[in-house]
């Protein structure tokens, strides 16, 4: 008797995590920031940024103007990227 609530119980936890699952994988897959295509120069804040670099060590690297990087990175944020 116990063995059969036992299984229930599992059995309505695995429902229950399967249908979680599917409504994260729909969540993710229809909204998003990386749903929003990046131009090559936001990649490349991106990247750069990513690695620890100061706007002003990005703009050097990039052969770009500092406000420029900071517009950049700001366009980026409100995309939904952490930068």
């Amino acid at each position: 008797m116990e063995e059969e609530l036992l299984k229930k119980y599992l059995e309505t936890i695995n429902l229950r995590l399967i249908r979680l699952e599917q409504e994260i994988k729909f969540l993710v897959s229809t909204s998003g920031p990386r749903k929003k295509t990046l131009t090559s120069r936001q990649q490349a804040v991106l990247e750069l940024k990513k690695q620890g670099l100061l706007d002003k060590q990005v703009a050097e690297q990039l052969g770009i103007s500092r406000s420029y990087v900071s517009t950049i990175v700001g366009t980026l944020r409100k995309k939904g990227y952490s930068v």
